[in-house]
């Protein structure tokens, strides 16, 4: 059956009418012709590439909750970031660290102080640590209150794409949605200082000299100056942060769905990371090589269909560097299955016939990741 068509008329201002008519007879056609086969074959494909950078600039003529953290594609903003580090990858991420969507929103609010300071891009910790902890509890408050994101009655923190941003209070408000977790003595304002200074420690802080020096060092996002024989801690008079050029790339990678789209009507956001945003942290972890080893060796035994969480456990000790005791194993499992998860390379899923147990199974990307680095 034919596709239906539907006459239109469109008018043509007369140069452009004649440009395209020059370009037309160039070819040896006739103009009618040819502009129908140039808009199916040129013109359409050129603008399905070019979607995702134009999206960006209608975000940032949109109002949003915060201008300051959208994408900034095309910009040249090289001087606001430093020499790289020199770590080179010797332990593996903290299980604490559990997810990725934290260190993108670190970066981005990095880049937004530096710009606000062009003089220079280096920052001070307590400043940076400051900002850091205002704005990602900012952000989860407001994406928080949201349950139609990711499907009927799903929002995004039932779907656990703010896992990893500090608790705030109104958590506690919606025991409906989403569990508030363990039972705690403290009161909220207690629970929500503690819980700002354990986000600070596994997603913002950097110690070069220290034993775990932190995930924003370890990936080489950012660098550290000032920072004495321990690295960068508050105790230090003035120690300083500034991102790498592999930070400012992560921070300009893509269109993130939480912080570029999440504002915009009719967003169905199922993911925390965009693929570009995905293939800068791939990249980061490619010097990282008790990193690489544990994610490789999770996805070996995961195979090519879904393996139940329980069977990952009985042959967990064929994962290096996952430690030892139940409660470290489970941590360090429950992380590294956090970051694959936010890079795209395995999903959670639950049985069908239990509708509890949990099962992992890698995705198309996993598995070309997995192949791509056997033996390397």
């Amino acid at each position: 059956m034919e596709n239906e068509r539907y006459p239109r008329t469109l008018h043509f201002e007369d140069d452009l009418l004649r440009k395209l008519n020059d370009l037309a007879h160039a070819e040896k056609a006739v103009l009618e012709p040819w502009l129908i086969e140039k808009i199916k074959h040129v013109l359409l494909p050129m603008l399905e590439e070019l979607k995702d950078v134009v999206r960006p600039i209608e975000i940032l003529n949109r109002s949003d909750p915060w201008p300051d953290l959208v994408l900034r594609r095309g910009q040249d903003l090289d001087n606001y970031c430093v020499e790289d580090n020199d770590f080179y990858g010797s332990v593996p991420i903290s299980g604490h660290s559990a997810r990725l969507f934290p260190v993108l929103l670190v970066v981005r609010t990095l880049l937004s102080m530096a710009m606000k300071d062009p003089a220079s891009p280096w920052i001070g910790v307590h400043r940076f640590k400051e900002e850091i902890i205002r704005r990602a509890s900012e952000i989860k408050n407001h994406l928080i209150q949201y349950t139609d994101y990711v499907g009927a009655d799903r929002g995004i923190w039932e779907a656990k794409l703010l896992d990893g941003l500090p608790f705030v209070p109104c958590e506690l408000d919606f025991p409906d949605r989403r569990s508030p977790g363990r039972s705690s003595s403290l009161s909220r304002m207690e629970r929500q200082a503690k819980n700002q200074e354990r986000f600070f420690r596994y997603f913002g802080s950097s110690r070069p000299g220290a034993k775990y020096p932190g995930i924003l060092y370890m990936l080489g996002l950012v660098n550290v100056r000032n920072a004495g024989g321990t690295g960068v801690g508050v105790r230090h008079r003035n120690p300083q942060i500034a991102l790498t050029k592999l930070g400012l790339d992560l921070a300009q990678a893509g269109v993130n769905p939480l912080l570029d789209l999440s504002f915009l009507p009719n967003q169905h956001i199922k993911t925390s990371l965009s693929p570009e945003e995905q293939d800068v942290f791939l990249h980061a972890l490619q010097k990282l090589t008790p990193e690489k080893e544990r994610m490789h060796s999770l996805a070996m035994i995961i195979g090519n269909g879904p393996t139940p969480r329980q069977h990952v456990l009985k042959v967990v000790d064929d994962i290096p560097y996952i430690g030892n005791g139940q409660y470290t194993i489970n941590a360090e499992l429950n992380g590294l299955v956090g970051r694959m998860d936010d890079l795209g390379l395995l999903v959670r899923v639950t049985s069908l016939v239990s509708g509890r147990q949990v099962m992992y199974e890698l995705t198309e990307k996993g598995r070309q990741w997995r192949d791509e680095n056997y033996h390397r």
